[in-house]
């Protein structure tokens, strides 16, 4: 079969600036090419590299004078669209998915885009990937309509998707992410002192962050050796700076004052490395996530993860995961404690984490995929 994702223009194929959807789509590509299908991956270009997985079709979105800019904005709102320059992104998928004449049209995170896709192709299955709670502004009647099929990212999302989009139970597949464990693994050596916290993700008050450092104080007055690492920056404040938002300025603040180890963004190649060196992966969103990728990015590396109860995070950590009122920082320090203080207690939960990563597979996650597109292969319980 031929498939042909579609990225939309602010979801970037690339190991540099993509997200999750990126990281999903590179690692489904790339089981689909080894079952023998093709995969065609249409992808906004941001002059970052992009990944290799799959042929990848990069659409340069040029940028307007003011004028343009405005007009872009002022049609947007008229016509309800999501986001500026939203006609002229399709306009561009239209002429690609003409010369790829795919089978199967993989649509991420948009309820709208597969009436788009019907103008131009109105025989291909579409499968529409669901990472989020998304929505849309625009005809999603009859985007959701268009659909052949929906794919969720958890049990969670898929009960979102019934619930709020009101699609036919039978239309909906729950795709598990996996992980890659030639390039999460635990490292062979760590030391005895100390406990090593990380903290990967956006620098938002919705993941916690702010959380960590509260907690590592906590630790630190209470005499126990510990660190905590922060891996990532603050994405949606890039034009306005870091000092330009009061909870920003107040986290980098008190990262200084508690000696925390910003690394700011890291890109994905670096990320297993990083993982590596640390033993605890907290995960202690204030949000409901839809599931959490770094849940078990972590756990393979051979950490332990101490996570919120909230959205799909209790479905990637499974019994794995050390659960946490995540607003309850006192008890999160007292539970960092235990393993601080009890090493079997930490290895112990480590090699639950293992465990529950080796079950992770991006094969069973191309499978449900397959599944949705007509093919009726045989699906790993993950």
């Amino acid at each position: 079969m031929r498939f042909c994702f579609v990225m939309l223009p602010f979801e970037y194929y690339s190991p540099v600036s993509g997200g999750a959807i990126a990281t999903v789509t590179m690692n489904v590509v790339r089981e689909l090419l080894k079952q023998g299908h093709e995969a065609v991956v249409l992808s906004v270009d941001d002059g970052q590299p992009g990944y290799a997985a799959g042929e990848v079709r990069q659409m340069p979105m040029e940028t307007q004078g003011p004028v343009g800019g405005f007009v872009s904005h002022l049609e947007a709102r008229l016509r309800r669209w999501d986001w500026p320059n939203q006609g002229r992104f399709w306009r561009a998928v239209h002429q690609e998915l003409q010369m790829v004449n795919p089978d199967v049209v993989v649509l991420a995170n948009d309820l709208v885009g597969a009436a788009e896709v019907r103008k131009v192709l109105p025989g291909v299955r579409v499968v529409v990937w669901v990472h989020n709670e998304c929505h849309s502004s625009g005809d999603t009647a009859a985007g959701l309509a268009s659909a052949d099929a929906f794919l969720s990212c958890s049990q969670y999302i898929q009960e979102w998707l019934l619930r709020n989009c009101k699609v036919s139970p039978d239309r909906v597949h729950n795709a598990y992410a996996g992980v890659d464990g030639s390039l999460f693994y635990p490292s062979s050596h760590r030391p005895s002192e100390g406990l090593r916290l990380l903290f990967t993700g956006r620098l938002d008050p919705n993941k916690g962050v702010d959380l960590a450092v509260e907690v590592l104080r906590k630790m630190k007055l209470a005499g126990l050796p510990v660190s905590l690492t922060v891996a990532g920056h603050s994405w949606f404040y890039r034009r306005a700076g870091v000092g330009a938002d009061p909870f920003l300025a107040s986290l980098r603040k008190a990262m200084s004052e508690m000696e925390v180890d910003w690394l700011g963004h890291v890109p994905r190649r670096w990320i297993p490395a990083v993982m590596r060196e640390h033993d605890v992966s907290l995960v202690i969103s204030r949000s409901q996530e839809p599931f959490g990728l770094v849940v078990l990015e972590a756990m393979a590396s051979g950490l332990a993860v101490m996570a919120s109860p909230h959205g799909g995070l209790s479905e990637a950590c499974g019994e794995a995961g050390i659960f946490v009122d995540p607003e309850n920082t006192s008890q999160i320090a007292q539970k960092l404690g235990v393993l601080c203080a009890d090493r079997n207690q930490l290895r112990k939960w480590q090699q639950l984490s293992i465990q529950r990563a080796a079950r992770a597979s991006w094969k069973n996650t191309a499978d449900v995929l397959l599944k949705a597109s007509g093919q009726n292969n045989p699906i790993a319980i993950t």
